[in-house]
């Protein structure tokens, strides 16, 4: 198990945003998501903290070529997004704390918008933006807690439904209480979190904004999605759609079954993915090529975590 954050609580805020940045390999989308943050910076005092999470090269050379003042953390292994955030959390010295991808490239004035509605509005704990695919096009970032029924409207019916709720507004910012928002771009109040990490690194990857919203909801805090900033989100290009991240996405969503839902759709959740990749098994039962045995070295995972066997 990787070690836990510290519980001390934060020292007084030395500036008022910093900005924490999970990096994974994928240098160029590093370089890309900083640059757009400094073309158009904040007035206010702000910091840019990467937590590289045990990338092949070193992200701190790669960087000097581009930037000068930017600070870099290791990690001696990639214990997953959370735990990095978590890392990052740790030595910001801000009083807000801006989680965002390195495949998210903030536009415009975005980030000063968004802590001017934390600042104005001290009921909300949570904000995140509006994000947009790179053509531009609405991409759905926020929803209801989870269940099976909200994770059903989530997929087949919030992307048309939501969409056309947003440019129903025509352009005119609003804001939009909800269950949680995407940790693609994210900003919190460090304060929140004192003594206590902001992830739960229980996950290894998906969800982990989910929680954290969950938990600000629990403080007595609003989670608001905002559509006064815009964050162009390139996703899913931060990580490979490898076999072993569909098996930590599906990890990460039985164990918050677990933590937050009632043990009935717990049951009826593993009974789904036992059929689901049961079936994929048997389609793969015939072949053996490195990428099918990779997948059914995940699937047979899924089904050990469904307490389920493929004998």
């Amino acid at each position: 198990m990787p070690e836990r954050s510290s519980s001390r609580d934060p020292a007084p805020a030395e500036v008022k945003c910093s900005v924490i940045i999970v990096s994974f390999n994928q240098f160029e989308l590093l370089k890309a998501a900083i640059g757009a943050f400094k073309a158009n910076p904040p007035q206010f005092s702000h910091e840019i903290i990467v937590v590289d999470n045990h990338s092949g090269a070193d992200v701190q050379e790669f960087l000097n070529e581009y930037f000068h003042d930017i600070r870099v953390i290791r990690s001696p292994a990639n214990h997953g997004f959370g735990w990095a955030n978590n890392r990052g959390a740790a030595l910001a010295r801000g009083e807000y704390l801006l989680f965002l991808n390195s495949d998210a490239e903030v536009i415009g004035t975005a980030v000063a918008s968004m802590v001017g509605v934390l600042e104005h509005d001290q009921r909300i704990g949570v904000l995140g933006p509006t994000l947009i695919n790179s053509d531009g096009s609405f991409q759905l970032s926020y929803g209801a807690k989870i269940s099976l029924l909200a994770e059903f409207y989530q997929k087949a019916l919030a992307p048309v439904i939501e969409r056309w709720r947003y440019h129903w507004h025509r352009g005119k910012p609003f804001q939009k209480t909800t269950s949680w928002v995407s940790g693609a771009c994210l900003l919190t109040r460090r304060e929140m979190f004192a003594g206590q990490p902001p992830f739960d690194e229980n996950m290894f990857l998906y969800f982990e904004d989910h929680d954290l919203c969950l938990r600000a909801r629990a403080m007595g805090k609003k989670v608001v999605y905002f559509t006064g900033a815009k964050v162009r989100h390139l996703r899913g290009r931060s990580m490979a759609a490898a076999p072993s991240v569909w098996l930590e996405y599906r990890k990460s969503q039985l164990y918050m079954y677990q933590k937050y839902g009632r043990a009935f759709s717990l049951r009826l959740l593993k009974k789904y993915l036992a059929w689901k990749f049961g079936a994929k098994l048997r389609r793969l039962a015939h072949r053996s090529d490195p990428r099918s045995q990779e997948e059914k070295r995940a699937y047979e995972q899924i089904l050990s975590l469904c307490g389920k066997s493929n004998s």
